[in-house]
């Protein structure tokens, strides 16, 4: 019994790290508000897009200076620099 719980452990333990190791990865891949250095412009971004890559509804709002929905590239760098984001 006791061979078995150590297995279970390790494996809950290997678990866990793989997935830590995965949340740990790039920010700017997953932040819709990094803009890529390398290109001049990007599509933009909808409210839903953003929120599901984590950016709060009310950062959202306050970013969407025009109201469409969308943040555009001006949007973004605009909200960049109020935050202090590159």
């Amino acid at each position: 019994m006791t061979k078995i719980s150590t297995l279970a452990m390790i494996a809950a333990a290997a678990a866990l790290s793989i997935g830590s190791a995965y949340a740990g990865g790039d920010k700017k891949a997953t932040d819709p508000m990094a803009a890529p250095a390398d290109q001049a412009s990007q599509k933009p971004i909808s409210k839903d897009e953003a929120m599901k890559n984590g950016m709060p509804e009310a950062a959202f709002k306050k970013a969407d200076t025009n109201g469409d929905g969308y943040l555009d590239d001006q949007e973004i760098k605009a909200y960049n620099a109020q935050t202090g984001k590159k």
